[in-house]
């Protein structure tokens, strides 16, 4: 007998797709959906993927949490298909592996970015929409590889819905809800309009005043219009610095509130935030590697006396002092809020126009400044915004001038040893002698008339009498003197051979340099 033999079906043959390792399916999809990889020029650790979502594109960094759910998300919405996590781990690690070798690294901004003489601005919108002023026109654009490119940090809210219109009467409005004294309006204005200029240093915004002077309001408010977050718009000011740098790093305007001392650590922290200088840091706690996270922010901070001892930093500084409101002006938290969100839309849409007529400017009040105040890019188009507000020409940098002058004068009266050297030369135009008698001349006089000697700049011992006086040398040479330390080399009888001596002079001509050393002490 024959056997039935049974025809055997042929075996169907896996396609490619299906003999491709799982891993590498994810790692094409998700190149397949990258539009655009970049590495972070601020912190070279960091991966940023230009990736399509729905019809629009937005910005995920690599190597985050954030980043394994989108992929995963979206490759079982493609497939039907769940792999374990660590096929994602795989395909995600050589991702960042090429990005961090093959990809151009490029500024990754934070709610604003100026290139070429354009601004953009993330609207935080589920889209990503930009807005673009460039001196030519004020549209709502999409981000892609033509726009600068942005990442949202976790704080960032999504700005307020408003009409690109001109509106003159925005600021005034909410300078009278704010209670801004007149004779600061116009500083508070274009310095409120600069804030949205993310390449230049802009001086911080700092609000003083006795208690209920809504020195927090007004910082929130500002905050609000600049780049709103969640969290009430306002933190406390961190107590260490590494968190003042993460904090920082963290928001396009950083707000700190109820502030009172500010040491030379966190100073120079600030200082370096405002003029847009890296800050070291390392990556994690015992980690030896050690990464540079380089930022320009913009800076409030607000509190009953803001305490900063370093005269850099007071350089850096303007101050608003605030006054509290009396019966007839005290409202509602209720009905401040539903004043100002009536405001806010007007007052965005405002500043665009204004932004877009000051870049048309610009380059002229550049020329016609001549010579230009300290923060000359703040002092160009700070002239150029307070120009299209409607105030007289030059009228923002005699302001500035005058505010900058006042404020300076309230430090040098303040400074503890600024008053010591003071009191030794009310009588005299001349005065040497060796640094430890100086130092003892001046301890007996902040003694006598009760100063504090703990404050960080005035000297500890006599060895530290010449970083202190370096520190506030703007200051002594305002006041018209001219200090010299030097090594006393003759053997006169006059001063012991090779001491330190200080040489004290008033003097006129504001020319001459304050401080001079001939040697190191």
């Amino acid at each position: 007998h024959k056997k039935n033999l049974k025809k055997q079906k042929p075996k169907k043959s896996k396609s490619k797709k299906q003999l491709e390792p799982i891993q590498n399916r994810i790692y094409n999809f998700a190149r397949s959906r990258i539009r655009k990889l970049i590495v972070s020029d601020a912190d070279s650790s960091r991966v940023y993927a230009l990736i399509q979502r729905n019809a629009h594109n937005e910005t995920i960094q690599l190597d985050t949490r954030k980043f394994e759910l989108w992929l995963k998300s979206e490759f079982h919405r493609s497939t039907n298909l769940i792999p374990s996590d660590s096929y994602f781990n795989q395909a995600s690690s050589l991702l960042y592996t090429e990005g961090l070798s093959d990809s151009p690294r490029e500024t990754i901004y934070n709610r604003v970015a100026m290139v070429e003489n354009t601004l953009y601005y993330d609207l935080g919108r589920p889209d990503w929409k930009l807005l673009k002023i460039s001196s030519d026109a004020v549209e709502i654009v999409d981000m892609d590889e033509t726009t600068p490119t942005f990442e949202r940090k976790q704080n960032q809210r999504e700005q307020v819905a408003f009409q690109i219109a001109q509106d003159d009467s925005a600021l005034d409005d909410l300078v009278t809800l704010l209670r801004i004294p007149s004779e600061i309006q116009q500083i508070f204005k274009v310095q409120l309009i600069s804030f949205l200029l993310e390449h230049i240093p802009v001086p911080a915004m700092i609000f003083t005043g006795e208690q209920g002077s809504t020195k927090t309001t007004t910082s929130r408010t500002v905050k609000e219009i600049v780049d709103p977050s969640s969290g009430g718009n306002a933190i406390a000011f961190p107590r260490s610095n590494n968190d003042l740098i993460i904090a920082i790093d963290q928001r396009y305007l950083a707000t700190f509130d109820n502030v009172s001392f500010i040491d030379v650590e966190k100073s120079d922290t600030l200082c370096t935030a405002i003029t847009g200088i890296g800050q070291p840091r390392r990556k994690l706690y015992r980690d030896e590697e050690e990464i540079i996270i380089a930022y320009k922010r913009k800076i409030i901070m607000n509190g009953i006396g803001v305490t900063i001892e370093r005269p850099d930093l007071l350089d850096r500084c303007i101050f608003y002092n605030l006054r509290a409101p009396t019966e007839d002006e005290r409202i509602t938290e209720e009905e401040f809020n539903e004043k100002l969100s009536a405001l806010l839309p007007r007052i965005f849409g405002h500043i665009a126009v204004v932004l877009q007529r000051a870049f048309e400017i610009r380059d002229q009040v550049r020329i016609e400044m001549g010579k230009k105040p300290r923060f000359a890019d703040f002092g160009v188009y700070g002239e150029a915004i307070s120009r299209v507000l409607g105030y007289d020409n030059f009228s923002f940098v005699d302001d500035l001038t005058r505010i900058k002058e006042q404020q300076e004068t309230e430090i040098i009266e303040n400074h503890p040893l600024v008053h010591t050297i003071e009191r030794i030369m009310k009588n005299i135009g001349h005065y040497e002698k060796t640094i430890n008698d100086f130092f003892n001349e001046i301890r007996d006089i902040a003694t006598l008339e009760r100063l504090n000697t703990t404050q960080m700049f005035f000297p500890s011992s006599a060895n530290r009498v010449r970083n202190s006086i370096q520190r506030i040398s703007s200051n002594l040479r305002t006041l018209g003197y001219e200090i010299n330390i030097s090594q006393y080399t003759k053997n006169d009888g006059i001063h012991p051979k090779n001491r330190f001596v200080i040489y004290i002079d008033k003097v006129v001509d504001e020319s001459i340099s304050t401080v001079s050393t001939a040697q190191t002490a």
